[in-house]
């Protein structure tokens, strides 16, 4: 997990969750890491009191970025995972 301040979450840094800032999840192949997209995005949309993410797939790898950060900043993690 990555931890970024500017989501102005107060955050275990035991264990840091999605909302305090990023993680990237590998699966064992791409089809494992859309399943688990498509069931974030659900999970999400029928319970917006779960907050937002910006999710973004690269083969087997999901990188999930915090709704409560900006979508260049999550256009910046982006562009970190691609290169």
């Amino acid at each position: 997990m990555i931890v970024d301040p500017r989501t102005g979450e107060e955050c275990d840094q035991s264990e840091p969750g999605i909302v305090c800032g990023a993680g990237v999840e590998q699966w064992p192949d791409a089809a494992s890491a859309q399943q688990r997209a498509d069931y974030l995005e659900t999970g999400l949309s029928a319970a917006p009191i779960l907050g937002t993410e910006y999710n973004t797939l690269q083969d087997n790898l999901l990188l999930r970025v915090s709704g409560k950060l900006s979508p260049s900043v999550a256009d910046q993690y982006q562009a970190a995972l691609a290169g």
